[in-house]
């Protein structure tokens, strides 16, 4: 059934039909009330194409980030999908890492007329922030640091939560806790660092090798070169789970077990790590909220492209078997 079909069996105009299908106050609410029950009755569906034409945007929303097997991204994606359906949109999926990778995806995002991007790339901030000068709403999810670039940010306070985790493996008696994976500048580093600090313990990196392709090799190779000269380590903090679960192994190959020689701990606390043994201790980063701060600041930009808020989301340490 087509919204002329409903006029038509209603004798009112087309019109007035689409006005009620959108729940418009400039048509009466009897008939809203009429238009919609027999919309529901017939099975009526709108017909995206038109509205796209009309619109000169899609139903499609762009989400540029770094890779698709990093399986938080993966939970994340599906919490925002499961959000953006009944809101009538689509995620288009749109892997790229490197400014030039960043830079192509978003001229592809901008052919395609969509609706609004979702930015997890930092590499291509200018070329994300250049799109949303040229009127596609954009929200930004993550980095190391609140940017202050009159765009919305939903970030998650890894800072807070590293403390925290810090203050568990202390409290274990853990005095050789090495890093592993984590940038200088973010923030689960800095937590890092700033707890051995205050603790009077040697900050000890563990810098992955960049001839490896493969993050989990390099972590992997990286952190028996690590228990080989460092015998005393008895705690590794990794950037995430996936980088941990390598680490669980380099420390099995060398000999030692976990937590009772060397504590371990991860973040995103990703399903697979309560149902790895021992099970590992991470930081949750949650995504049902996080998805729901995206889809409130991706629906209010569609609205107000000048709309822009810092969104702070905070993280909880899950306590499990591994430390």
């Amino acid at each position: 059934m087509t919204q002329k079909e409903i006029a038509q069996k209603l004798n009112i105009t087309q019109a007035a039909v689409s006005m009620a299908l959108k729940n418009s106050p400039r048509i009466s609410q009897a008939t809203r009330d009429s238009v919609q029950a027999l919309a529901e009755q017939m099975g009526y569906v709108p017909n995206l194409a038109s509205q796209m034409l009309r619109q000169r945007r899609t139903n499609v929303i762009g989400a540029v980030f770094p890779r698709l097997t990093n399986p938080f991204f993966a939970e994340l994606f599906q919490e925002i999908q499961r959000s953006l359906l009944p809101q009538g949109y689509m995620l288009y999926l749109a892997p790229a890492k490197t400014e030039e990778e960043v830079a192509k995806v978003v001229s592809t995002l901008r052919q395609m007329g969509v609706a609004g991007v979702i930015g997890f790339a930092a590499e291509g901030l200018p070329s994300l922030l250049e799109l949303q000068k040229q009127g596609t709403a954009l929200v930004l999810y993550g980095g190391d640091v609140k940017l202050n670039k009159k765009v919305s940010q939903v970030l998650p306070d890894r800072y807070a939560a590293t403390r925290k985790l810090m203050k568990l493996f202390f409290e274990r008696g853990r005095k050789h806790i090495a890093q592993i994976g984590s940038s200088p500048i973010d923030p689960r580093y800095q937590a890092y660092v700033d707890s051995m600090k205050e603790h009077h313990l040697p900050v000890v990196p563990i810098s992955l090798p960049k001839h490896f392709t493969n993050r989990l090799e390099a972590a992997y190779d990286a952190t028996v070169q690590h228990l080989r000269e460092h015998p005393e380590c008895d705690a590794i903090f990794a950037h995430n789970d996936e980088v941990a679960f390598a680490v669980h192994r380099a420390i099995r190959m060398c000999g030692k077990s976990v937590p009772d020689d060397i504590s371990l701990a991860g973040f995103d606390a990703t399903s697979a790590g309560a149902f790895y043994y021992p099970a590992l201790t991470s930081v949750e980063q949650p995504c049902k909220a996080i998805a729901d701060a995206i889809l409130q600041e991706l629906l209010a930009t569609i609205q107000d492209k000048s709309h822009a808020q810092f969104i702070s989301i905070p993280c909880r340490v899950i306590q499990r078997e591994s430390i």
